[in-house]
């Protein structure tokens, strides 16, 4: 942020003519700076709150695929972490016929929207006595705490699920 161009310099209270009563109303001023090089700023606050953080230049991140590096067969179902902050994070999961272990009941603290992008899976919520089956593209939200387990994965290819946890 350019400090110079957001905020104006100085809030006063005057009189104004048309207040009722003569009450007082807010007007702000413009200081306008000229330095030698001929180029006008206007002058901040410097109480005045940031409303946007200050822009930080990332280095370039190089281009990925979702569907890139897929295994046929997997021992244990693959987790990657493709981006994370305080209280998200999204992942990638593939899955090659993989299941939860009978008996088993997933129970997260975050709510998770999750989606097929390819291959097919069969979930059961603990509240449902339905299966949902999965296709590519089919998304669903599970709530924090709403019991849930992958009944199958589809065995003949990978299935690839993008996961959101919040």
């Amino acid at each position: 942020m350019h400090p110079l161009r957001h905020e104006p310099a100085l809030r006063v209270r005057a009189a104004h003519p048309r207040a009722a009563g003569g009450q007082e109303r807010s007007q702000r001023l413009r200081l306008v700076l000229a330095p030698r090089d001929g180029r006008a700023g206007c002058l901040a606050r410097l109480d005045a709150p940031q409303r946007h953080p200050p822009r930080v230049r990332q280095p370039l991140q190089e281009v990925k695929n979702l569907f890139a590096d897929l295994p046929r067969i997997l021992a244990d179902e693959r987790f990657d972490i493709l981006a994370e902050a305080s209280s998200v994070r999204l992942e990638r999961i593939v899955s090659t016929g993989h299941a939860t272990s009978p008996g088993e009941w997933y129970d997260q603290d975050t709510n998770e929207w999750v989606a097929v992008l390819r291959g097919r899976a069969g979930l059961r919520f603990e509240d449902e006595p339905a299966l949902r089956v999965l296709d590519p593209g089919d998304y669903v939200v599970i709530t924090a705490h709403r019991r849930h387990r992958v009944e199958w994965t589809d065995p003949g290819e990978p299935t690839v699920w993008l996961a959101l946890h919040y």
